[in-house]
């Protein structure tokens, strides 16, 4: 597989997708980040939106090792030049953790900015990425999350006594969440390796003691799960 060159010794901005779930709820052959959504990698559709917006960006992603191979086929059967990519641990957390190594070795400013994405996320679009970095014009903004609001009645999940709770006090989060690389490297660094936590933000507010603020997803921006997920992928593109 040959590799882009952008290990990021100028790059302003670096990109971590993790893509190195085994996908089990998606179930086939496959996991679902290689799966073809209008005859095309999800995954590379994915690096897409992030080359087109931060075509300066240094771009990681994260891969089991027993899925290198596939990826390298891919790559070669569909011309793509695939960026710099670091092997995935046994939870999602370990997997960012060597991919923050990997950004820790290359030089970083005080303005660098680290996107963190799902790779099975294919559908998010610059506009997002625009309104996400605009938020950091404000110096006091170390982390930033997407969300959208939620729709359904929300209870607690107590089957004796289910009980309904204020949906307006909850919002469902996306990805990218975006973090000031010194703020994000540091709370890995300081989070011990027994930690439990799975997401970014709630690492970065305990280990950091950042503040977590919130910008507007996208009602588009899809995790893809199940295949039924891929159909309404598909009709997003067709739009």
């Amino acid at each position: 597989m040959v590799s882009k060159d952008n290990t990021g010794g100028t790059s302003r901005h670096k990109v971590i997708i993790v893509a190195a779930g085994s996908g089990n709820r998606f179930g086939g052959d496959i996991p679902k980040q290689f799966a073809l959504l209008k005859g095309r990698p999800v995954l590379m559709r994915t690096v897409d939106v992030f080359r087109e917006y931060l075509p300066d960006a240094d771009i990681i992603v994260v891969l089991s090792s027993s899925e290198m191979s596939r990826w390298a086929s891919m790559c070669a059967e569909y011309g793509f030049e695939s960026p710099r990519i670091v092997a995935g641990g046994a939870s999602r957390t370990e997997s960012v953790r060597n991919a923050l190594a990997a950004i820790a070795d290359c030089a970083v400013s005080a303005d660098t900015l680290v996107f963190i994405h799902d790779g099975a996320r294919p559908l998010l679009t610059a506009a997002l990425l625009h309104r996400e970095t605009e938020a950091f014009a404000d110096s006091s903004v170390e982390a930033l999350i997407p969300y959208t609001p939620l729709t359904d009645s929300l209870m607690t999940n107590c089957p004796d006594n289910a009980v309904s709770v204020d949906r307006s006090r909850f919002v469902a989060v996306q990805t990218p969440q975006v973090f000031r690389a010194s703020t994000i490297i540091s709370a890995y660094n300081a989070m011990p390796a027994e930690s439990t936590l799975s997401d970014d933000a709630s690492v970065v507010s305990k280990y950091a003691g950042a503040a977590i603020h919130l910008v507007e997803g996208e009602e588009r921006n899809i995790k893809i799960t199940y295949p039924l997920d891929l159909k309404i992928a598909g009709l997003y593109l067709d739009e």
